[in-house]
Formats: structure tokens, C-alpha cells, sequence
């Protein structure tokens, strides 16, 4: 939306500790650097560049990227002063996301399973963080890992024993989830509340 880039820098004037990444469809921008943009680089691998995009570009996806506790500061603002035709969601502590409204990942999916005509019950989606709700929502199966926010887990629906069950304990854990699923009286969100059950039982 028009504005939308002045509202980005604003945003990286207010916060000058805090990263901002451009993404148009052909490149991405990092209009301004630091440790956490850095991090992300080298952990996706990706290939930038390093300045600002020519006037009259549109971007389909801007990231403010910092520290976890700037970040919350970043978020607390962009929702008490909104701007028009964009929404925010974290997709990591030190991820904020910026989108045109009405678009996420869940749309895509929904795109994608129209064109190539799927069966929405084979499709499969794993996610796990806040801008992985829609996409969780759309699949005809979802899972989350163990460490995803509990309101991620609420979305998903494959229920799978914590890692530090042993495999005796996972054995029981996948039996007695099971038949609680059988009857829908399990969801992500009593994963550990079954896990300790479980050892509890183990040991008396």
C-alpha cells in the first residue's frame, strides 16, 4: 500500500537496533543490517541486497528482526499505531512479519491445492510459530514440533510423545493417546500433561 515503506522506516528510526528486510517477488532487500539479520542470512542461506528498492516497487513480505525483548517492543507499537492495508504476526521471537492484508500461508496453500487439484486430506503441513496458523488450519493434517507455542499446538492435529519420554514411556504415551483420540479427548495442548501421567505411572 502507498506509505507503506515510509511506515517501515519510521518504524526502523524509532527501534535503530532492529533489523528490516524487504522481500519483492524477484529479491530481497535489507534496508537496514544488524546482528539478527545477519543470523538470518546465514541460517536460510539467503541471497540479498543490500539497499534500499528503486521508488514504485511493492513488496509482498517485510521482516523487522531483533533481540526477543526489542521485538516485543516492536510488536507492542505496530499494533497500537496499525497502518492501513498491512498486518503483523511473529513468526519467531526475533521475527516480525509484515503482510499485505488477507494474505498468509494459508491462502497459498488453498492456491495451491486448487491448481493442482489435491485432495485436501493428503495434504500434509507442518509449522511452528504464529504465521504458521493458517497454514495449520487449511492442511488436511498438521503437526507441530514439541517447543511450538501452545497456541500453535492448539492448531495442529497429530499429537506426538515429548522427546525426553523414554522409549518404554512413548510406547504407553502413543497407546493411551490413541484411545483418547479415538474419543476426542485429547488435543497438542495435554501432550505434557499425558507425559507426566505417564512417567508417574512408570514409577508407582
Amino acid at each position: 500500500p502507498d506509505g507503506a515503506m515510509a511506515y517501515l522506516k519510521k518504524v526502523g528510526e524509532l527501534f535503530p537496533e532492529i533489523g528490516i528486510e524487504l522481500y519483492t517477488d524477484e529479491d530481497i532487500y535489507i534496508i537496514k543490517d544488524g546482528r539478527t539479520v545477519q543470523k538470518h542470512i546465514k541460517d536460510e542461506n539467503l541471497r540479498c541486497l543490500f539497499q534500499a528498492p528503486g521508488d514504485g516497487i511493492s513488496f509482498c513480505k517485510g521482516v523487522f528482526a531483533g533481540e526477543p525483548v526489542l521485538m516485543q517492543k516492536v510488536a507492542a507499537y505496530c499494533l497500537a499505531h496499525p497502518f492501513p492495508g498491512l498486518r503483523f504476526v511473529a513468526s519467531g521471537d526475533i521475527y516480525y512479519e509484515i503482510l499485505p492484508d488477507g494474505v498468509d500461508k494459508g491462502l497459498g496453500l488453498r492456491e495451491l491445492i486448487l491448481r493442482k487439484k489435491f485432495q485436501r486430506e493428503h495434504v500434509f503441513a507442518i509449522g511452528d510459530y504464529f504465521n504458521d496458523l493458517e497454514l495449520l488450519r487449511e492442511a488436511g493434517v498438521s503437526a507441530v514440533p514439541e517447543n511450538a507455542p501452545e497456541e500453535v499446538k492448539a492448531a495442529a492435529d497429530k499429537v506426538t510423545a515429548p522427546a525426553y519420554l523414554t522409549q518404554t514411556q512413548k510406547k504407553a504415551f502413543k497407546k493411551i493417546a490413541k484411545e483418547l483420540q479415538n474419543i476426542e479427548l485429547i488435543t497438542n495442548l495435554d501432550i505434557d500433561s499425558l507425559a507426566r501421567f505417564v512417567i508417574a505411572q512408570e514409577k508407582y
